[in-house]
């Protein structure tokens, strides 16, 4: 009899102990996947990083075309003037401006185009 309570009790610790270490892997595996420092948190971060990548880049190129038109109008002080005509439609005084209507639908897509985008955040 011993023996057989002996065998049972030995059989009912190695079930408890794998029931333990199951639990334990499981808890591990569920912490490591769904918690804070977890795979998904990486994944959402990693997506974030990238997205925040590709807004530095097009700051960035935003930066160095407005640093290229103060340049060009530094350099040539006729550059404020064609700034001028084409952008803000202004013309001398006693000049007529003749404007093509493919032109002027052009420009009303740009702007449109325009308004489509998100607002830039400037730090």
């Amino acid at each position: 009899m011993d023996r057989k309570d002996k065998r049972k009790k030995d059989i009912w610790k190695r079930r408890v102990f794998i029931s333990l270490t199951i639990f334990l892997v499981l808890v591990i595996f569920a912490a490591s996947f769904f918690g804070k420092r977890g795979w998904l948190e990486i994944r959402k971060a990693q997506r974030r990083k990238a997205a925040l990548q590709q807004q530095i880049e097009a700051l960035v190129e935003q930066k160095n075309r407005l640093m290229e038109e103060i340049k060009v109008l530094k350099e040539y002080p006729e550059a404020y003037e064609k700034e001028a005509r084409e952008k803000l439609w202004l013309m001398k005084p006693g000049e007529k401006v003749l404007v093509e209507e493919s032109r002027l639908l052009e420009e009303e897509k740009k702007k449109k185009e325009e308004k489509k985008k998100p607002p830039e955040k400037n730090k």
